[in-house]
């Protein structure tokens, strides 16, 4: 196994493209060996605890597996999400290529928008089969959801949700709907029962994004089906404690972010940097209603949203403390 990974990772990081997609089904050959499949539309989560995988499959394979997904060199979210910037700042530049071509029909235009196009196509598959690979290690393994505590990768999902205007156009430029799904999806893998991430998300403005996606007439309607899904799961309470301060602010702790509050963490985990944290970080929880308040700022009707939680229970128990 260590082997395949190794190779898998040296696969991905590769300027080519057919290397790069070698890489990525070695990979999903693996998680496809050591995990059984679920029902291909089934999304649920329960986020009243953590699966214990290990237990469930009682397969040596896994347990070797997890065993290597706790040490940086053999981590497979962090070379991924490497990996998936740098896809993703490609696919941002051939958009902004796309956008700036003259509207005038020639031969040499036509040509170069076919050819662009084309690359987009190919640079859209990789990035989701590499987010849906990132959002299945953000479940079998708790700590790979923690290469998320950083800004720029946090910063790079939020950017996938929005449209933004070319330069030469008064009109949003379109991000691929099937992006925008797979964003969430992962977003909501990398948020269950890691508190940081959600504060985070918070931070960088990701609740105006996802709220503004959803309120837009462009926005195709399973897109919009899958926004919902992610507030309810987002309304979900970390604790049953009110706070009296409502402390979010995210300051700088000896190099990496951190957030002030009133309740603390102790983390051990790997992070994409590449480096092993260890100490307390302190992050406020938030019950559903300091949830609501802030959500309420940027959508209407979010009442009628909790209401729904608490009477269908999508997810579960909601009597937590994550």
């Amino acid at each position: 196994m260590n082997s395949l990974l190794t190779s898998s990772f040296s696969h991905i990081s590769s300027v080519s493209h057919t290397s790069l997609l070698k890489g990525l089904k070695q990979l999903e050959s693996l998680l496809s060996q050591l995990t059984q499949p679920t029902g291909k539309n089934d999304r649920s989560i329960d986020v009243s605890k953590d699966v214990d995988v290990t237990q469930l499959t009682r397969d040596p394979a896994v347990v070797e597996f997890l065993k290597l997904q706790d040490s940086f060199e053999h981590n497979a979210a962090s070379r991924l999400v490497v990996m998936l910037e740098r896809m993703i700042n490609t696919y941002q530049q051939n958009r902004s290529l796309l956008a700036s071509l003259p509207d005038e029909s020639n031969s040499i235009n036509t040509q170069r928008r076919r050819e662009l196009l084309q690359g987009q196509k190919s640079i859209v598959s990789v990035i989701i089969r590499a987010m849906d690979l990132l959002q299945g290690l953000c479940l079998i393994h708790y700590p790979s959801r923690r290469v998320f505590n950083n800004e720029i990768y946090m910063s790079l999902l939020i950017e996938l949700l929005q449209a933004v205007k070319a330069p030469s156009s008064s009109l949003p430029s379109k991000i691929n709907p099937e992006i925008q799904i797979a964003v969430i999806d992962l977003l909501v893998s990398c948020m269950v029962r890691e508190v940081f991430n959600i504060r985070l998300f918070e931070k960088l403005g990701g609740l105006n994004v996802i709220c503004t996606l959803c309120k837009r007439k462009e926005t195709p309607n399973d897109v919009k089906s899958r926004v919902l899904e992610f507030l309810f799961f987002y309304l979900i309470p970390e604790t049953q404690t009110e706070h009296s301060n409502t402390i979010n602010d995210i300051t700088e702790v000896n190099g990496y972010n951190t957030l002030s509050s009133n309740t603390t963490r102790s983390t051990n985990s790997t992070m994409a940097s590449g480096g092993t944290v260890n100490g307390n970080i302190k992050v406020m929880r938030k019950t559903t209603e300091d949830k609501q308040k802030l959500l309420g700022q940027y959508i209407g009707n979010v009442a009628d949203l909790v209401e729904e939680l608490n009477s269908s229970k999508p997810f579960g128990d909601t009597i937590l403390e994550w």
